[in-house]
């Protein structure tokens, strides 16, 4: 039986409870099923992108330049104009680090093995945590790890592509950054957190999640540290957004804008990005969206609460906004479903135990 399986130890000697939070897992998983029958159709294409143009493919195009010498700001205004992409407001031009990074690889094979190696560290580190947890844990290491690989696979099987995607490296860092923080050691943590908020801005609010759980845990030292690497990466992006503003002209496309309320719809598209789910459908999202929160809670403690917590605001804010082909954004917590969804059978049998014990047992 999972020790400390909800996060809630103090409350989960009810059977109550446990019956409630069953109830409230099957409801969630039902609602998603429901709305998993007819999911957010595709976008069509715009009519201001020449034919065939992707996002990689712009991508590509403003590394290539910056390869060859240009600035990247003026690059990427550069692409953004001739492939008919908006440049108002300026965070639809991302940020600068990974483009740049890319640009002084000789080719993008270094750039996939980079991220290999990026994801391997992922692995190990979680890996070592998991050992280190409890012996609950420690028994299904190999099916946890499983799940983190489902989460990992998909960039990996459609890259170079996704290689070019913020996100996805984004998503990675933020895996590494929970997985290297301990009671006892934050640095690492810190850097690999400001990694992720440098490289896209979508990961920025987790730097300032980190920062509010450590203070309200006590944690002055550790908050303070997360909260000066948000504001170091929120500084970092309104330089990017002085020089995109200043290239880019009023005349210039804008973005139709992103708080939709896409709901449910736009949440399981996100977390569709899942080997598992991508083979068997969007109705095995709707079971492993509701087990990753669940799941999130198997290591309890800390490290249960920011996982829960990192997943939790990151599915609520995709239920506000993100248009219907922001669906990558998912890559963000891609590796953390897949890690949190895998133990969520093993929570849920548990609670199942303790609502069924007899009265007697009690």
């Amino acid at each position: 039986m999972f020790q400390n399986p909800s996060g809630l130890r103090h409350i989960l000697s009810s059977r109550g409870v446990a019956k409630a939070l069953l109830i409230a897992l099957g409801l969630s998983i039902s609602l998603c099923l429901w709305v998993a029958r007819t999911p957010l159709p595709d976008p069509p294409p715009s009519r201001a992108h020449p034919p065939g143009t992707t996002d990689a493919g712009l991508y590509r195009a403003i590394v290539a330049r910056v390869r060859n010498g240009q600035d990247y700001e003026s690059a990427a205004v550069a692409e953004h104009r001739r492939l008919g992409y908006p440049l108002h407001p300026f965070v639809v031009v991302r940020p600068p680090a990974l483009a740049t990074l890319l640009a002084r690889l000789p080719q993008v094979g270094y750039a996939i093995l980079l991220y290999a190696v990026l994801a391997l560290a992922v692995v190990v580190v979680w890996w070592r945590r998991i050992a280190t947890s409890s012996e609950d844990l420690k028994r299904r290491r190999l099916f946890l790890i499983a799940g983190l690989l489902s989460g990992l696979a998909v960039a990996l099987f459609t890259s170079p592509a996704t290689t070019y995607f913020t996100e996805t490296w984004s998503g990675l860092l933020i895996t590494l950054t929970l997985g290297l923080r301990t009671d006892q050691r934050y640095l690492a943590s810190v850097l690999t957190g400001l990694a992720a908020g440098i490289l896209r801005e979508l990961a920025i609010p987790f730097l300032g999640l980190m920062a509010v759980l450590a203070i309200s845990e006590r944690r002055r030292g550790e908050g303070a540290a997360f909260f000066a690497a948000m504001i170091f990466a929120l500084a970092l992006l309104a330089n990017h957004g002085l020089k995109v503003n200043a290239l880019a002209a009023p005349q210039d496309l804008a973005s139709p804008g992103w708080v939709k309320f896409g709901g449910l719809a736009f949440v399981l598209k996100a977390v569709n990005l899942n080997v598992a789910s991508s083979a068997f459908g969007l109705w095995l999202t709707a079971v492993l969206a509701p087990l990753s929160l669940f799941g999130a809670c198997a290591w309890g403690g800390e490290t249960g609460r920011r996982l829960f917590a990192t997943l939790g605001a990151y599915l609520v804010a995709f239920s506000i906004i993100g248009r219907p082909e922001n669906d990558y954004w998912g890559f963000l917590i891609a590796p953390l479903v897949g890690l949190c969804a895998a133990a969520g059978p093993f929570v849920a049998a548990n609670l199942f135990r303790i609502a069924t014990k007899s009265s007697v047992a009690n």
